[in-house]
């Protein structure tokens, strides 16, 4: 639709609108169950798939502003789907590398396991630590199961549906 945010914004941006976030807005309900969550994941992900919509669409100002920003959900639509494999391909560079490839994965694991501390560190919340060191071991099926929702949003949107339906607001 013309009012999802992504393909909203995707128009400003590409005229150069300013455009200001507003926090009223931003309290979204988490879905209860794990399957509406994976459904909501595979709808989220129409926004950046749909990048050479937006920039077809007669409201998008054409020039390099318009495709830099293209390429950017591009970029976001490729990582997406690179969640489903990564994991996967990690683990498996980790048991078969040779020397260099075990370090040089190691390094990154390392690199990305620091990075995700620090974040849980930095939006710490209430949870008791036992609870947070789950959350942060789960990580790695979270992030694969976030890649194998955005291949369902891929099927979808090859399909032909909307991808309508929007999370319920508080």
């Amino acid at each position: 639709s013309p009012l999802e945010d992504m393909h909203y914004s995707f128009l400003l941006g590409s005229r150069n609108l300013p455009m200001v976030p507003i926090r009223s807005l931003d309290c979204a309900e988490v879905p209860q169950t794990m399957r509406v969550q994976f459904n909501q994941l595979a709808r989220w992900f129409f926004g950046p798939a749909r990048f050479t919509y937006y920039l077809s669409d007669p409201a998008t100002l054409p020039g390099l502003r318009a495709y830099l920003l293209a390429t950017s959900a591009a970029g976001i639509t490729a990582g997406w789907l690179s969640c489903a494999i990564l994991p996967l391909l990690l683990a498996y560079l980790i048991c078969f590398g040779d020397g260099l490839t075990i370090s040089l994965t190691g390094g990154l694991l390392i690199i990305y396991a620091v990075q995700l501390i620090i974040v849980d560190k930095a939006m710490s919340d209430a949870a008791r630590q036992a609870d947070r060191i789950f959350r942060l071991l789960m990580y790695p099926i979270t992030f694969t199961m976030f890649g194998i929702a955005g291949i369902s949003g891929l099927i979808h949107l090859f399909r032909g549906d909307s991808g309508a339906g929007k999370t319920e607001r508080a």
